[in-house]
């Protein structure tokens, strides 16, 4: 699942895709770059299972790595920025020996720039609408004028 909006919000949280910013309220959470990504990739795939294999192939690519290890550190900082419990995940979920999954609810955070962009879009074409027919309707009329 591919979210258009660049902000999703959970729980108490919203996450930048863009920018891989971490926020809690107006208060930022620093992440480092991998952690950052991991996250958006589990974002990304919400409610699916992000294999082993798959978190590997996107964070490290080829690269030689004790990857293992890397991605337990990279959850558990995760789970530590967003105050979750393994045993008890709120937001992120084990599946033995396969991957993780993000199982909070998400919900896009629409910009106030982004909404009055798409309120300014539905005005322009009522405006539009409102010049352009009374144009019609009056070449219509001269044309039949004309002809007639």
């Amino acid at each position: 699942m591919h979210y258009s909006e660049k902000t999703l919000k959970f729980g108490r949280f919203t996450f930048d895709l863009n920018n891989k910013l971490l926020r809690s309220g107006s208060q930022s959470i620093h992440l480092r770059p991998l952690a950052a990504q991991t996250l958006a990739i589990l974002l990304d795939n919400h409610n699916s299972v992000v294999t082993h294999k798959q978190l590997r192939q996107q964070l490290w690519g080829d690269r030689i790595v004790e990857w293992e290890m890397g991605l337990h550190r990279l959850i558990q900082e995760l789970r530590t920025a967003l105050a979750d419990d393994a045993r008890n995940p709120t937001f992120i979920r084990t599946l033995a020996k396969r991957g993780y999954s993000f199982c909070a609810p998400l919900e896009p955070v629409i910009s106030a720039r982004a909404s009055v962009k798409r309120g300014m879009g539905r005005a322009m074409w009522f405006v539009g609408g409102v010049l352009f027919l009374p144009g019609v309707v009056v070449s219509l009329c001269l044309y039949l004028a004309i002809t007639g």
